[in-house]
C-alpha cells in the first residue's frame, strides 16, 4: 500500500526477526498447531507494533525528515552523500 504525503519525506524500516528465528530453529512443524501459531502471531504483532511506535517517535525528531533540510545537507556535503539518520 502506498503512502501519499504532500511532500517527500524519509522512510525508515525496522523488522523484528522473531518469525525468521522461529522458522530457522526448526519450529515449522510446531507452527501447524493452531494455538502455538496464534501465540506466535500475537508475539510478532506486538513486536511490529512496538517497532512502528519507535519509528514514529524517531521520525518526528528527525532533523532531515523534510525535503528542504535534506537538500541543504546534500548541497553542503555533496549530492551523493548519505543523509545522517538515527541508530536502529
Amino acid at each position: 500500500m502506498a503512502h501519499a504525503t504532500s511532500s517527500p519525506s524519509t522512510r525508515h524500516s525496522l523488522f523484528p526477526s522473531l518469525v525468521f528465528d522461529e522458522l530457522a530453529k526448526g519450529k515449522k512443524k510446531e507452527l501447524k498447531d493452531k494455538d502455538k501459531a496464534q501465540k506466535l502471531y500475537l508475539q510478532v504483532k506486538s513486536e511490529v507494533e512496538e517497532c512502528i511506535a519507535y519509528l514514529k517517535v524517531k521520525r518526528e525528531s528527525d532533523p532531515y525528515r523534510n525535503l528542504l533540510p535534506r537538500m541543504m545537507y546534500q548541497a553542503s556535503h555533496g549530492w551523493s552523500s548519505e543523509i545522517p539518520t538515527f541508530d536502529l
